[in-house]
């Protein structure tokens, strides 16, 4: 019986000494764990967010320089007469400044009177004409289907004026590919990005396939429809038609894309296929009467779970 009693005793000595030892230890191990975990979380929101920011302020610059650019050239004397001088200026601006696909002048008839490629052509028909010719001040687009090569660009529209009589219209057609490789860097398997102009048109991104026009406002997926003879279509505004296929989107993205283009500033968590992920977003500020586009970028989350502290 005393022997009995002598083990347990001695068991529960063992037992406490282990408790008091072991406890300390698991609560530093929790404390330690717990604070990699926020500094790792802290982490992900900081990259996500200066991303964001990084990205707008690309974006932001190589429009603002295009849109510079455009100025000049909308204002130098050659140009303004439309002479076969301005035509030089005109192609050579094509050659020195690759983000450029086509550049043209129009009259006020809508006819155009100088281009740096291809057959001078009627454009009375098109949108942006209309719009400047009811309110000539400068802006960038946003994102629409061109009728040279039916890719999706954004363009520059300058008034033109001679000894201060509006004479004029310039435009330039940026192609988008030439934003997607400057900021083509920044996304990987964990980091995407979406950029949006002013109507939720998907202008760019790292998912962004040939072909596909994404509008997330509308919730659509758009591409052009094609006459018998391959040729496109054009609708009463002077824009391509094209066929719609609709998209849905989580009640997650719904609320981001909102945010996004209300050009709030701000960092936002959701889960996705049990993902969890981490976005942010930026306005992108544009020059002239434009209206500002928006950036979202996208970052998986790391599974804290699966770390362990040693």
């Amino acid at each position: 019986m005393t022997q009995h009693l002598l083990h347990s005793l001695r068991a529960r000595i063992i037992l406490t000494v282990i408790l008091l030892i072991s406890t300390p230890f698991a609560i530093l191990q929790l404390s330690n764990s717990l604070l990699v975990y926020s500094k790792l979380k802290e982490k992900t929101v900081y990259t996500t967010e200066a991303l964001s920011v990084s990205i707008a302020t690309n974006v932001n610059e190589f429009v603002n320089g295009a849109y510079r650019n455009s100025l000049l050239m909308s204002q130098n004397n050659d140009v303004v007469k439309g002479n076969d001088e301005g035509q030089e200026v005109l192609e050579r601006a094509v050659e020195q400044f690759p983000q450029f696909t086509h550049i043209y002048i129009q009259n006020l008839s809508g006819q155009q009177t100088i281009r740096s490629s291809g057959k001078l052509a009627d454009r009375s028909d098109r949108w942006w004409f209309r719009q400047m010719m009811e309110s000539p001040a400068g802006f960038v687009s946003d994102a629409y289907i061109s009728v040279n090569d039916q890719n999706l660009v954004t363009s520059v529209f300058l008034p033109i004026y001679d000894e201060d009589v509006f004479s004029g219209i310039y435009g330039a057609d940026m192609t988008l590919s030439s934003i997607q490789e400057k900021i083509g860097e920044y996304w990987n398997d964990d980091i995407s990005y979406l950029v949006l102009d002013s109507k939720g048109t998907v202008i760019t991104g790292s998912d962004m396939k040939p072909g596909e026009y994404i509008n997330y406002i509308e919730r659509t997926k758009r591409s052009v429809v094609l006459d018998k003879d391959g040729n496109y279509k054009l609708d009463q505004q002077g824009q391509i038609v094209t066929s719609v296929e609709k998209i849905n989107l989580s009640h997650s993205m719904e609320t981001i894309i909102s945010n996004a283009l209300n050009m709030k500033t701000q960092s936002f968590q959701f889960k996705e296929n049990n993902q969890i992920i981490v976005c942010a977003y930026q306005p992108i500020d544009l020059p002239g009467e434009s209206q500002d586009w928006s950036v979202i970028v996208f970052q998986k989350q790391t599974d804290y779970s699966s770390i362990v502290i040693l």
